[in-house]
């Protein structure tokens, strides 16, 4: 089972820890980042391709109790289409890794991938909604760094003013903006372009995309 309470922790807490992590690792300073790498080489996590996990046991990716192993679903790991994905995936774990390994050395006792699923299932829904947005958010900072993040929107802002130019009136321009130079740097970063417009949100970046 798993039993534990979760640390409640604000988001400049775990950006800090993020920066922490990344002057400590120096694949995490490179862009993009080489999250297969940094996992197996630099935190020792072997990365396990593993059949049927996502369509039987219902999760892509799960970090091993004793945090020797990421088992993530075959299917997933061997497809292009599910690169960006993946590699968000594998970030997650690693913010898992960093931020939550109380939790996995004391409280977590599965055996089997089964068992992983159904503790999950039986935790407070509170609990598990919390420490799996903390790690979605220490991923999203570990893979998209703010200070490369702001140069590559100000590089835009030529786009920027033409999105304004063009859209005035016609809506919420800011979003416009937004949705639009994220499709243009997210390659940079290896990442979808949602996980740029969410980092935009969650570092509160909205005045970059005003004219």
């Amino acid at each position: 089972m798993i039993n534990f309470k979760p640390e409640f922790l604000k988001w400049p807490d775990i950006w800090n820890k993020v920066e922490q992590f990344r002057t400590h690792h120096l694949r995490a300073k490179q862009i993009p980042v080489d999250i297969e790498a940094l996992n197996e080489f630099d935190l020792g996590l072997d990365i396990v391709p593993t059949f049927g996990l996502k369509q039987e046991v219902g999760v892509e990716a799960f970090l091993s109790k004793n945090l020797k192993e990421i088992r993530v679903d075959n299917e997933s790991f061997n497809s292009q289409a599910y690169a960006n994905r993946l590699r968000f995936t594998l970030a997650e774990e690693i913010g898992h890794f960093v931020l939550h390994r109380p939790i996995y050395l004391e409280g977590v006792k599965y055996n089997t991938e089964e068992e992983f699923v159904q503790d999950i299932l039986n935790m407070d829904e509170d609990n598990l909604n919390w420490i799996e947005r903390q790690a979605r958010e220490f991923a999203g900072r570990l893979l998209v760094p703010i200070d490369d993040l702001e140069n590559k929107i100000n590089e835009q802002k030529a786009q920027i003013e033409r999105f304004h130019e063009k859209y005035t009136g016609g809506g919420n321009v800011t979003d416009l903006a937004i949705e639009g130079v994220s499709k243009m740097i997210c390659a940079y970063f290896g990442v979808s372009w949602q996980v740029i417009k969410n980092r935009v949100r969650s570092e509160k970046l909205y005045d970059l995309f005003e004219n």
